[in-house]
């Protein structure tokens, strides 16, 4: 039996399915507002993915958020974390803005094996991705954003907001089915525009109202992939004990198939080198499949 008292603004914490706890991870300061977990998925590789809402200058699992729109810490971070089954951090993707009566906060979080997807409120102004050039939103109004991210790469993939021609605009809640993408939340008066566009709500109304809207994935993708192979190196070939692979993407998978299409191993790439061993195949024939 093991008890621990939480002592983190942000904790995350795995057990087995019996409920054995395993490990937990959490930050380095106690501090209050605009911080929570909204969601966790668990990959197909077993790794872990988690959305939610941090601060500026709080480190949680070894990443630590900033803010460049605010030296304060008020405003929310908002991000999206991938670990491995150990809790080791991957890769974490964050936000962030500035908001005169409303700061960044997170509502939604969804996940599946291929993306991820988180949404909220924002002020002034608002961006998700690697640089804070990336402004999703610029209004002086409180409106709706959500994010993209594809899960095996961290890359961010879109952005998007939710607004209508009050004030009192937001996502509150997001998901994925198939190929669609989901989105709902409320927004305030006559008109809503999703990213940019003009959509059909119904009758005007005079107060707040609430939206639901379905897109399609099937737009979003990585850079492309052909320039992604040019400088991966895979020696030697034929190979005896091991083969080696440089230049992959930390967090590919590359998968071994024997020529009757049966895959024989499948490992995480977690450096930029890598080896995978081959001491317990057969002399043969075999392809390798980097994704």
């Amino acid at each position: 039996v093991r008890s621990k008292v939480i002592e983190s603004s942000l904790f995350f914490a795995a057990f087995d399915n019996d409920g054995t706890y395993k490990w937990d991870v959490g930050d380095d300061k106690n501090i209050l507002g605009n911080i929570s977990i909204n969601g966790a998925k668990i990959t197909a590789t077993g790794d872990i993915i988690i959305g939610g809402s941090a601060r500026k200058d709080l480190t949680f699992n070894g990443h630590k958020f900033d803010n460049p729109f605010s030296t304060s810490t008020t405003p929310g971070v908002p991000f999206i974390m991938k670990m491995s089954n150990t809790g080791s951090l991957i890769w974490c993707k964050s936000g962030g803005g500035t908001g005169s009566t409303q700061a960044v906060l997170t509502f939604a979080f969804a996940a599946n094996d291929k993306y991820s997807a988180i949404g909220g409120l924002s002020g002034l102004r608002f961006f998700f991705g690697d640089t804070k050039d990336s402004i999703t939103i610029n209004t002086s109004t409180q409106d709706g954003w959500y994010a993209i991210v594809d899960n095996n790469s961290g890359k961010m993939l879109k952005t998007g907001s939710a607004s209508g021609d009050g004030f009192y605009d937001a996502t509150t809640v997001l998901n994925f089915s198939g190929n669609d993408f989901l989105i709902g939340g409320y927004f305030e008066s006559s008109s809503l525009k999703l990213d940019g566009s003009s959509v059909s709500v119904g009758p005007a109304k005079s107060g707040t109202d609430l939206f639901v809207a379905k897109m399609s994935t099937n737009s979003l993708s990585i850079e492309d992939k052909t320039s992604n192979l040019v400088n991966i190196k895979i020696y030697p070939n034929p190979a005896n004990d091991v083969v080696n692979i440089r230049g992959a993407a930390i967090s590919s998978t590359v998968a071994l198939y024997d020529m009757q299409g049966r895959m024989l191993k499948r490992e995480l790439i977690k450096a930029s080198d890598t080896s995978i061993n081959l001491q317990e195949l057969a002399k043969g024939n075999y392809l390798l499949k980097i994704t």
